[in-house]
């Protein structure tokens, strides 16, 4: 079963490519529109896979991204304090995921979890994305075990001998 069926949600893989997030497969679900698509990019501190995948670099290649300000506001949700992007982003790694409400658009939740090799570097990251009248972090929360399971499964097939 897809990523999307099962969190029912629309799904993403993406690398970071510069200062931006690179969507390279997108899974709709549903009739609903998100405005991601396939080889498009994004700004990266304030999508949920972009922030997943920042928080995965090196502390000196991190801290030159969040010196590289200024931050565009998109929504009145969007953090653009380099201050508080950095806190977003050591709670991502700690937790080994990311999350954004409206943040890039109203109505839009993601949640990402990155795709890890066996010594801990991401490669890249996955997510799924909702649109919700009334976006909630707990919404997003419940997809976690679908987000997990596709992952171990892009990971058993990326690097197999790393279990």
């Amino acid at each position: 079963m897809s990523l999307a069926r099962a969190a029912r949600a629309h799904a993403h893989l993406a690398v970071l490519d510069g200062d931006m997030v690179t969507y390279l497969v997108k899974q709709r679900y549903g009739r609903g529109d998100i405005h991601s698509a396939e080889n498009i990019q994004l700004e990266a501190y304030c999508t949920a896979i972009g922030k997943m995948l920042l928080a995965h670099l090196e502390p000196s290649e991190q801290n030159a991204y969040l010196t590289s300000a200024p931050f565009i506001r998109l929504t009145s949700a969007t953090i653009i304090e380099p201050r508080d992007i950095r806190e977003q982003l050591a709670q991502a790694r700690e937790r080994g995921w990311a999350a954004e409400i409206e943040e890039t658009s109203p109505h839009l939740m993601c949640l990402a979890v990155p795709i890890v090799d066996r010594i801990g570097k991401a490669h890249a990251a996955i997510s799924v994305s909702i649109i919700d009248p009334l976006p909630t972090l707990t919404a997003l929360l419940e997809r976690i075990p679908f987000l997990l399971q596709a992952r171990l499964q892009i990971e058993d097939k990326l690097f197999p001998d790393s279990r």
